[in-house]
This record gives C-alpha cells, structure tokens and sequence, in this order.
C-alpha cells in the first residue's frame, strides 16, 4: 500500500565571475550554471516490518562560459639611434663581423 508520494521541482542558477591576476595580464573567467530538474518519489509499505521508497529523477543542465584577456602590455621605448647596432645584417642574414 502507498503510503505517500510527493513531487519536487528545482532550479538553481550558480554565477562565476573571477578575476586573475598576474604580471602580464588579467583573466576574467565568467559562466552562468543553469540546472532545472523533478524528483518523483513515493513510499510502500507492506508490513510494519517492510518498508520500500521508489523514485524518479530527472534533471538538465546548461552553461554559458566566456573568458576575456587583457593584455597589461607596456610601450617601451628606444633612445638609442640603431638600437641593433651590434649585427651586421645585410639582406636579412646575420654576417660575422
């Protein structure tokens, strides 16, 4: 004989939204987790002694990532006038001096 059954819906929505440091650059690592499902369970009991739970799950999940780079790059500048002046470069090879 069934002694209950219940019915049980979710949705869970987690959102990541990082930041990573380091000398070169910073990472912005985001994602939305979208997970939605139902949960069927029912009890049986067939004596005090014996007891039975039956149930079924079902569930999906989503996700929706992007990761974003910025470069921390740096303009250097040269003041030197040949700032190669210790090659000896003549058509593009490298000649001994």
């Amino acid at each position: 004989m069934i002694s209950n059954i219940s019915v049980k819906y979710f949705h869970q929505l987690i959102v990541r939204d990082a930041e990573v440091v380091m000398p070169t650059a910073r990472l912005l690592p985001a994602a939305d987790h979208t997970s939605d499902g139902i949960q069927l369970t029912s009890n049986w009991v067939f004596s005090p002694n014996y007891r039975f739970v039956f149930g079924l799950d079902a569930w999906q999940r989503e996700m929706d990532s992007k990761r974003q780079r910025i470069l921390n790059a740096k303009r250097i500048r040269l003041s030197m006038k040949d700032p190669f002046h210790f090659l000896n470069l003549k058509y593009g090879l490298l000649l001994p001096k």
